[in-house]
């Protein structure tokens, strides 16, 4: 026989002891005469020792204990004079040796099913170990494992934390199954005490396969610490916050410790996710610095937040120009740009509340609430957090011009009032013919519109005259999110020199002011869209001014046949089914200036 064929029966002693088909005895005798063939060694010398395998079930250090609720480890928890550890990442209590004793058993219980007791129980050298390793625990464990990620699939794609108002928006906002499904966690931590069991790594001989359990260990022990945040930063303030902290320093530790192993492109895809856990972590200690009590200071902690979102930014830009897999990229960059937005709203409520609190709002939570109340009385749709802030911004600011602390730009003419509402009366023809109804009241309120300037080429007759421009306001309904209320208003006649005096002049006033719900990208995508290919526009170029408040009324009517309510205003085109903002706005102010 030649030394090929000689190495192939040596490797099949190994497999053969691996399973158990023949016992340590016969494996020396075999394999040391068939060495001494190769020329590796005497006959009559056996190999030399390997380290031992010992017995997991005699092992207590064969199991990393760690918290049966969210797989953290002994190291992060807290003994207590009962014999309880509790957990700092979750705040679980359990008893050490019943966590140990129940690891131990579910990790015998697995490799039973692939490593025989002659195999467990005796001494194996390295090779033999080696073979188990590859052929029967890795494919096991990365079966498992990419199982696994089938059901927290897309987990990369949601925030690492939870912050105000997330709910609002959907799972997509909220940490998705990883915060409303923790039965999902369960084989997660069993695959965690698996992969972290010495008497596992003792079969992982060779590099590439240690490699292997660290990368998949890697991505356990983040999917575990982002549910550990996500379920942290659903509790009070400070509370949840330093334990969504400890879970964050955990994921960073984590991945800090794998940076040298990493390729270029990889370190670089590193390096934005530890710029992102550092823009969290701001995000975090503002929440934790709000239950400190006392005045909030709302405008001093929203400018953290604004540095935590361009800390966001930058991580994103990172991963995108990383080079690393797109597989892995896109969807972390959808889950940082969620949680971007959700830290910007964070900082809108932040200081719209500091606008509230002025008025005598009482604390954060009640605002929020508040805040809640009135989207769910307008019955507003949101699908993002942009679209909240927009509108929890204006809310602050109409509350501030309410109290007087500022202004808004206001176009303040009413003379035209009674003739327009008189002219919506229904009258009786002939005196007798139809129904004939009387004012019984007139309210009034503010009502918001973006104003913008729209330039164009001005026609005579058929032919564009060279060089000359004409312009005129475009003025766009802001309480209506899904369709382009528009309305043109000639520069210089009309309305126009008063909304052009009103852009420059932000008064203040005590009468119910509607709170624009369109934000300034969007106006701007409907004015452009109104304006692109319009006959009226020719090479139209529009130029978005600001929101600004026209005088607006509901008018109601009285007659036999009964009450009648019709809102009046002296634009061409508007939404007319308000009245749900309306009241909202009048609860929210209520509720906030009690008046």
């Amino acid at each position: 026989m030649d030394a090929a064929e000689i190495q192939r029966l040596l490797d099949s002693f190994d497999m053969q002891l691996a399973e158990g088909r023949i016992d340590l005895a016969t494996y020396q005798e075999l394999s040391g005469r068939w060495r001494a063939r190769l020329g590796e060694a005497p006959a009559a010398a056996a190999p030399p020792p390997p380290p031992p395998v010992i017995p997991i079930e005699q092992d207590v250090e064969a199991v990393k204990v760690s918290c049966p609720n969210c797989g953290g480890s002994l190291e992060d928890s807290t003994p207590g004079s009962d014999g309880m550890h509790e957990c700092l990442f979750c705040g679980h209590s359990y008893r050490v040796q019943s966590a140990k004793a129940k690891l131990q058993e579910e990790l015998q219980q697995w490799l039973g099913q692939y490593v025989s007791e002659q195999a467990r129980s005796t001494v194996v050298d390295s090779a033999s170990r080696s073979v188990i390793f590859q052929d029967k625990l890795l494919p096991s464990l990365e079966r498992d494992f990419d199982r696994l990620f089938e059901n927290v699939d897309g987990y990369r794609e949601h925030p690492l934390i939870e912050l105000p108002l997330a709910s609002r928006f959907g799972p997509a906002f909220s940490g998705g199954l990883l915060s409303t499904r923790r039965d999902l966690l369960a084989p997660v931590k069993s695959l965690s005490t698996r992969l972290q069991s010495p008497a596992l790594r003792d079969f992982a001989v060779k590099d590439e396969g240690k490699r292997r359990l660290e990368r998949m260990e890697r991505r356990i022990t983040e999917i575990l610490h982002v549910a550990n945040a996500l379920e942290q930063t659903q509790r009070p303030y400070a509370e949840g916050a330093n334990g969504a902290l400890r879970s964050l320093g955990a994921i960073r530790t984590s991945y800090i410790e794998s940076f040298d192993e990493a390729g270029p492109e990889e370190q670089a895809f590193l390096r934005a996710v530890l710029a992102r856990i550092e823009a969290a972590e701001t995000s975090l200690t503002v929440l934790r610095d709000i239950e400190a009590g006392g005045d909030l200071p709302g405008e001093s902690l929203a400018t953290r937040l604004d540095q935590a979102v361009e800390r966001y930014r930058e991580a994103i830009g990172m991963a995108e120009a990383s080079g690393h897999s797109p597989l892995e990229t896109v969807p972390w960059q959808r889950g940082a740009q969620r949680e971007l937005g959700l830290v910007q709203l964070h900082a809108g409520l932040l200081r719209a509340y500091e606008e509230a609190a002025g008025a005598g709002v009482s604390s954060y939570p009640k605002f929020q609430s508040d805040v809640l109340g009135f989207v769910q009385a307008a019955d507003l749709p949101l699908s993002e957090p942009a679209e909240l802030e927009v509108t929890v911004l204006q809310l602050g600011e109409i509350v501030s011009a309410a109290r007087g602390d500022s202004g808004l730009p206001r176009v303040r003419d009413w003379n035209w009032v009674d003739a327009a509402v008189e002219d919506r009366r229904r009258k009786a023809k002939f005196g007798f013919m139809g129904v004939n109804e009387e004012v019984a009241s007139v309210v009034r309120c503010w009502r918001p519109f973006w104003a913008a300037s729209v330039s164009y080429s001005q026609a005579s007759g058929v032919v564009l005259r060279s060089g000359a421009a004409a312009q005129a306001f475009l003025l766009l309904d802001a309480l209506d999110r899904r369709q382009a209320q528009i309305s043109r208003v000639p520069l210089d006649a009309g309305w126009g020199p008063q909304i052009q005096s009103a852009l420059g002049r932000p008064a203040a006033d005590s009468l119910l002011t509607l709170p624009a719900l369109v934000d300034r990208q969007r106006a701007q995508r409907m004015l452009e869209a109104s304006v692109r290919g319009n006959p009226q526009f020719p090479n139209g170029r529009v130029k978005v001014e600001g929101v600004l408040w026209l005088p607006s009324v509901v008018a109601h009517y009285q007659s036999k046949e009964g009450a009648r309510a019709e809102e009046v205003i002296p634009i061409e085109s508007y939404r007319a089914d308000i009245q749900s903002i309306r009241g909202a706005t009048a609860r929210f102010r209520q509720s906030v200036l009690g008046s």
